[in-house]
């Protein structure tokens, strides 16, 4: 038994990337989605066929173990050499994922989540309240847009570039920002969220920019998707109340 992992880049990793998407029971936001697209990727090879890959980001934290079906009854000793790959000391893995979720928490020594992962309740109506509005932001907005979020943003100009961020105003006067960043994985899916300028909190307006983005996904041919940290509760209800649920969770374990 012979177990190679041969570093590999995005472009010939693609048919790789695609089959994990299509594998796992709920999606994944851009939160996780970049960190494995910037991780180090390596095809694995097993007794030199073409088995699956893997991504370690920043070194130390395996954030994909993705193994084709033929293979999969090798996974624990392919997962055992995947822990030697760099410095790995800790994993990445969504709840949705089940095959690499077993491997690490059989391996863990321990584990916590980290987040949750949001999905649209279907065919569910969403409007924004009376008086609210949200329009696409462009270039000329970068400095309103530092001004009321600092570097929540950042890297700020590409997002602008891509059409990815929103200004939700509620009776002219800007109250959030928003976000709906189109997955590089699923092209059919955006992450969406929002920052609500500090004056205007707790009043509804990051309820009404969810809801708002939603009604722009959906008009647009894509499905919106959303996470938060797993102790931001203040966010997770804001979703909550947008019509979204999560029945997904991110762990971060220590191998």
């Amino acid at each position: 038994m012979t177990i190679q992992f041969n570093p590999t880049d995005g472009p010939a990793a693609r048919p790789w990337l695609t089959a994990f998407w299509q594998t796992l029971a709920s999606p994944i936001d851009s939160f996780l989605e970049d960190r494995i697209l910037s991780a180090n990727l390596y095809e694995i090879r097993f007794d030199g066929a073409a088995a699956g890959l893997a991504a370690v980001y920043g070194e130390s934290t395996l954030t994909l173990l993705h193994l084709a079906p033929p293979f999969q009854r090798h996974s624990q000793p392919i997962f055992a050499a995947a822990r030697r790959l760099e410095s790995v000391r800790e994993a990445l893995v969504a709840s949705g994922d089940e095959h690499f979720l077993a491997l690490v928490l059989e391996s863990a020594r321990r584990s916590e989540p980290g987040a949750y992962f949001f999905q649209q309740v279907p065919n569910v109506a969403v409007a924004a309240p009376a008086g609210y509005a949200l329009r696409p932001a462009g270039p000329a907005d970068e400095a309103l847009i530092r001004q009321h979020s600092d570097d929540f943003f950042e890297p700020l100009a590409p997002a602008l570039a891509r059409g990815d961020l929103f200004l939700g105003y509620q009776t002219d006067e800007l109250v959030a920002i928003g976000v709906a960043e189109r997955s590089q994985l699923a092209p059919d899916h955006a992450s969406i969220g929002m920052f609500v300028l500090a004056e205007r909190r707790r009043q509804g307006h990051g309820t009404a920019t969810i809801q708002a983005l939603i009604a722009h996904c959906r008009a647009s041919g894509l499905t919106p998707i959303a996470g938060c940290y797993y102790y931001n509760h203040n966010s997770k209800k804001t979703l909550e109340k947008a019509g979204m649920y999560s029945k997904t969770r991110l762990f971060k374990a220590q191998l």
